[in-house]
């Protein structure tokens, strides 16, 4: 049983990990085709992202300032 169990998980990390190299493999062929090929979209993808993350950062930061205060009362 415990052999079987060992084999399952052994299979089960084989597909994870060819699921997790395939995905790597075309985000970087994504990227580097969007660098070179395309660079105003890189670009401006680019500052999305810090954009989106400046926002995200900024609303978690004003949820849990609201947290806070209703904690205190």
């Amino acid at each position: 049983m415990v052999i079987a169990e060992k084999d399952e998980a052994s299979k089960k990390w084989r597909r994870e990990l060819l699921l997790f190299s395939g995905i790597a493999t075309l985000i970087l062929v994504l990227f580097f085709t969007t660098l070179t090929q395309i660079p105003v979209v890189f670009i401006t993808l680019q500052g999305l992202t810090v954009l989106l993350v400046i926002c995200y950062t900024f609303l978690q930061i004003q949820k849990h300032r609201e947290k806070v205060r209703h904690d205190e009362y």
